[in-house]
Protein backbone atom coordinates (compact mmCIF):
# COMPACT_ATOMS: atom_id res chain seq x y z
CA UNK A 1 0.00 0.00 0.00
CA UNK A 2 1.11 3.50 -0.97
CA UNK A 3 0.35 6.17 1.77
CA UNK A 4 -1.00 9.19 1.10
CA UNK A 5 0.10 12.47 2.68
CA UNK A 6 -1.57 15.85 3.13
CA UNK A 7 0.11 18.91 4.90
CA UNK A 8 -2.43 21.01 6.20
CA UNK A 9 -0.43 24.53 7.23
CA UNK A 10 -1.79 27.56 9.40
CA UNK A 11 -3.14 25.10 12.14
CA UNK A 12 -2.84 27.30 15.81
CA UNK A 13 -3.92 27.09 18.94
CA UNK A 14 -2.63 30.86 19.86
CA UNK A 15 -2.43 34.52 20.34
CA UNK A 16 -2.84 36.82 17.51
CA UNK A 17 -2.06 40.46 16.41
CA UNK A 18 -4.91 42.66 17.14
CA UNK A 19 -5.85 41.23 20.05
CA UNK A 20 -6.97 37.53 18.47
CA UNK A 21 -6.86 34.16 19.32
CA UNK A 22 -6.93 31.71 16.40
CA UNK A 23 -8.01 28.09 16.38
CA UNK A 24 -8.61 25.37 14.24
CA UNK A 25 -10.79 22.62 13.26
CA UNK A 26 -9.56 19.77 11.44
CA UNK A 27 -11.87 17.49 9.17
CA UNK A 28 -11.44 14.42 7.42
CA UNK A 29 -13.83 12.44 5.18
CA UNK A 30 -12.92 9.04 3.70
CA UNK A 31 -14.83 8.95 0.20
CA UNK A 32 -13.16 5.10 -0.39
CA UNK A 33 -14.93 2.09 -0.11
CA UNK A 34 -13.34 0.38 2.43
CA UNK A 35 -11.73 1.80 6.35
CA UNK A 36 -9.17 4.17 6.30
CA UNK A 37 -6.14 3.98 8.63
CA UNK A 38 -4.31 7.56 9.17
CA UNK A 39 -2.16 9.47 11.39
CA UNK A 40 -1.92 13.13 12.69
CA UNK A 41 0.90 14.97 13.41
CA UNK A 42 2.12 18.00 14.45
CA UNK A 43 4.94 19.90 13.06
CA UNK A 44 5.74 22.76 15.41
CA UNK A 45 6.29 26.02 13.87
CA UNK A 46 10.01 27.26 13.73
CA UNK A 47 11.60 24.32 14.43
CA UNK A 48 12.79 21.00 12.76
CA UNK A 49 10.50 17.90 12.91
CA UNK A 50 12.09 14.86 12.63
CA UNK A 51 9.46 12.98 14.82
CA UNK A 52 7.03 14.85 15.85
CA UNK A 53 3.43 14.30 18.16
CA UNK A 54 1.27 11.88 16.33
CA UNK A 55 -2.15 10.28 17.29
CA UNK A 56 -3.80 7.40 14.84
CA UNK A 57 -7.16 6.48 14.01
CA UNK A 58 -9.64 4.84 11.84
CA UNK A 59 -12.21 6.06 9.62
CA UNK A 60 -14.84 3.97 8.05
CA UNK A 61 -15.77 4.38 4.09
CA UNK A 62 -18.58 6.94 4.25
CA UNK A 63 -18.11 8.72 7.16
CA UNK A 64 -16.53 12.03 8.59
CA UNK A 65 -15.05 13.25 11.40
CA UNK A 66 -14.33 16.84 12.91
CA UNK A 67 -11.37 17.53 16.15
CA UNK A 68 -12.31 21.06 16.81
CA UNK A 69 -9.60 23.04 17.98
CA UNK A 70 -7.65 20.07 17.20
CA UNK A 71 -4.24 21.20 18.11
CA UNK A 72 -5.58 21.51 21.84
CA UNK A 73 -8.04 18.25 21.47
CA UNK A 74 -5.49 15.97 19.95
CA UNK A 75 -2.01 17.43 21.12
CA UNK A 76 -3.14 19.28 24.51
CA UNK A 77 -0.48 22.13 23.56
CA UNK A 78 -0.77 25.80 22.33
CA UNK A 79 0.74 27.13 19.36
CA UNK A 80 1.01 26.94 15.91
CA UNK A 81 2.36 24.61 13.12
CA UNK A 82 1.60 22.77 10.20
CA UNK A 83 -1.05 19.41 10.57
CA UNK A 84 0.50 16.19 8.78
CA UNK A 85 -1.87 13.75 7.43
CA UNK A 86 -0.75 10.38 6.79
CA UNK A 87 -3.39 7.74 5.49
CA UNK A 88 -3.01 4.00 4.20
CA UNK A 89 -6.28 2.23 2.74
CA UNK A 90 -9.65 4.26 2.13
CA UNK A 91 -9.54 7.79 0.06
CA UNK A 92 -9.28 10.33 2.82
CA UNK A 93 -10.01 14.01 2.08
CA UNK A 94 -8.79 16.60 4.36
CA UNK A 95 -9.78 20.00 5.25
CA UNK A 96 -9.70 22.39 7.55
CA UNK A 97 -11.03 26.01 8.87
CA UNK A 98 -8.57 28.47 10.98
CA UNK A 99 -10.74 31.13 13.19
CA UNK A 100 -10.84 33.45 15.52
CA UNK A 101 -13.77 35.60 17.24
CA UNK A 102 -14.63 39.33 17.27
CA UNK A 103 -17.22 41.22 19.08
CA UNK A 104 -18.86 37.94 19.32
CA UNK A 105 -18.49 37.29 15.41
CA UNK A 106 -16.79 34.32 14.56
CA UNK A 107 -13.82 34.84 11.41
CA UNK A 108 -11.90 32.32 9.58
CA UNK A 109 -10.29 30.76 6.47
CA UNK A 110 -10.63 27.56 4.33
CA UNK A 111 -7.36 25.31 4.03
CA UNK A 112 -7.33 22.33 2.05
CA UNK A 113 -5.16 19.47 2.22
CA UNK A 114 -1.82 19.93 0.17
CA UNK A 115 -0.86 16.24 -1.04
CA UNK A 116 2.72 15.98 -1.04
CA UNK A 117 3.39 14.89 -4.49
CA UNK A 118 2.52 18.48 -5.36
CA UNK A 119 5.14 19.94 -3.36
CA UNK A 120 7.67 22.75 -5.22
CA UNK A 121 10.71 20.98 -5.99
CA UNK A 122 14.25 22.60 -6.89
CA UNK A 123 13.73 25.83 -9.51
CA UNK A 124 9.89 25.14 -9.14
CA UNK A 125 8.24 28.81 -8.46
CA UNK A 126 5.23 29.41 -6.63
CA UNK A 127 3.07 32.24 -6.55
CA UNK A 128 0.87 34.31 -4.20
CA UNK A 129 -1.14 36.77 -4.89
CA UNK A 130 -3.62 39.20 -3.76
CA UNK A 131 -1.09 40.35 -1.17
CA UNK A 132 -1.63 44.06 0.84
CA UNK A 133 0.02 46.07 3.16
CA UNK A 134 -1.97 49.22 4.14
CA UNK A 135 -4.00 50.60 7.22
CA UNK A 136 -6.77 47.56 6.23
CA UNK A 137 -4.80 44.46 5.92
CA UNK A 138 -1.62 42.87 6.84
CA UNK A 139 0.09 39.96 5.18
CA UNK A 140 1.71 36.91 6.95
CA UNK A 141 3.74 34.56 4.74
CA UNK A 142 4.56 30.73 5.49
CA UNK A 143 6.87 28.19 4.21
CA UNK A 144 6.33 24.46 5.09
CA UNK A 145 9.31 22.11 4.74
CA UNK A 146 8.61 18.55 2.85
CA UNK A 147 11.94 17.76 2.80
CA UNK A 148 14.11 15.74 5.02
CA UNK A 149 17.45 18.25 4.73
CA UNK A 150 17.66 21.67 5.19
CA UNK A 151 16.89 23.67 1.93
CA UNK A 152 16.88 27.47 1.41
CA UNK A 153 14.12 29.06 0.27
CA UNK A 154 13.92 32.40 -1.72
CA UNK A 155 11.14 34.75 -1.28
CA UNK A 156 10.54 38.02 -4.02
CA UNK A 157 8.37 40.27 -3.47
CA UNK A 158 6.69 42.57 -6.51
CA UNK A 159 4.03 45.46 -6.51
CA UNK A 160 1.20 44.93 -8.80
CA UNK A 161 2.76 46.76 -11.65
CA UNK A 162 5.49 44.18 -11.44
CA UNK A 163 8.45 46.39 -9.51
CA UNK A 164 10.26 45.09 -6.88
CA UNK A 165 9.62 45.32 -3.59
CA UNK A 166 12.76 43.41 -2.21
CA UNK A 167 13.18 39.79 -1.12
CA UNK A 168 14.41 37.57 2.07
CA UNK A 169 15.90 33.97 2.29
CA UNK A 170 14.93 31.67 4.70
CA UNK A 171 16.50 28.47 6.02
CA UNK A 172 13.77 26.12 6.79
CA UNK A 173 14.65 22.57 8.75
CA UNK A 174 13.35 19.35 7.59
CA UNK A 175 9.98 19.61 7.79
CA UNK A 176 10.12 22.95 9.15
CA UNK A 177 6.65 24.99 9.79
CA UNK A 178 7.82 28.39 9.19
CA UNK A 179 5.30 31.85 9.33
CA UNK A 180 6.45 35.25 8.89
CA UNK A 181 3.42 37.54 10.50
CA UNK A 182 3.19 40.81 8.84
CA UNK A 183 6.26 40.51 5.99
CA UNK A 184 5.70 43.86 4.30
CA UNK A 185 7.20 45.51 8.26
CA UNK A 186 10.07 43.20 8.04
CA UNK A 187 11.66 44.22 4.82
CA UNK A 188 13.47 47.71 4.73
CA UNK A 189 11.97 49.08 1.63
CA UNK A 190 8.20 48.63 2.29
CA UNK A 191 8.30 49.78 6.23
CA UNK A 192 6.39 52.90 5.18
CA UNK A 193 4.70 52.02 1.96
CA UNK A 194 0.81 51.60 1.58
CA UNK A 195 0.66 48.26 -0.74
CA UNK A 196 -2.76 47.28 -1.87
CA UNK A 197 -2.44 44.98 -4.23
CA UNK A 198 1.06 43.02 -4.09
CA UNK A 199 2.36 39.31 -4.87
CA UNK A 200 5.24 37.35 -4.24
CA UNK A 201 7.53 34.69 -5.94
CA UNK A 202 8.63 31.66 -3.65
CA UNK A 203 11.43 29.03 -5.16
CA UNK A 204 14.22 26.92 -3.79
CA UNK A 205 17.52 25.76 -5.34
CA UNK A 206 18.77 23.68 -2.97
CA UNK A 207 18.80 19.83 -4.09
CA UNK A 208 16.54 17.87 -2.94
CA UNK A 209 13.86 20.84 -2.20
CA UNK A 210 10.27 19.74 -1.29
CA UNK A 211 8.29 22.77 -0.18
CA UNK A 212 4.56 23.99 0.06
CA UNK A 213 3.83 28.25 0.70
CA UNK A 214 0.90 29.76 1.61
CA UNK A 215 -0.06 33.38 2.08
CA UNK A 216 -2.29 34.44 4.71
CA UNK A 217 -3.83 38.25 4.43
CA UNK A 218 -5.87 40.01 7.85
CA UNK A 219 -8.03 42.91 7.93
CA UNK A 220 -6.71 44.86 10.53
CA UNK A 221 -10.02 45.80 12.01
CA UNK A 222 -12.25 42.53 12.03
CA UNK A 223 -9.24 39.82 11.73
CA UNK A 224 -11.03 38.46 9.13
CA UNK A 225 -8.72 37.04 6.23
CA UNK A 226 -8.25 34.87 3.52
CA UNK A 227 -5.62 32.35 2.76
CA UNK A 228 -3.47 31.87 -0.47
CA UNK A 229 -1.82 29.00 -1.29
CA UNK A 230 0.96 28.55 -3.38
CA UNK A 231 0.44 27.98 -7.06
Amino acid sequence: LVPQTLYLPGAANAEGAVQSHWTTALELMNRGSESASYTVELLVRGQANPTPKSVSFELAPGHAVRYANVVHSLFDTTGAGTLRITSVRGDLMASARTMTTNGGESHGVYIEGMDAVTAAGPGQRRYLIQLQNDDGARTNIGVVSASVATILVDVQFFNADGTSLGDLQLEVEPFESRQINDVFSSLEATKALDLHDAFAVVSSSTIGAAFFTYASVVDNASNDAIFVPGR
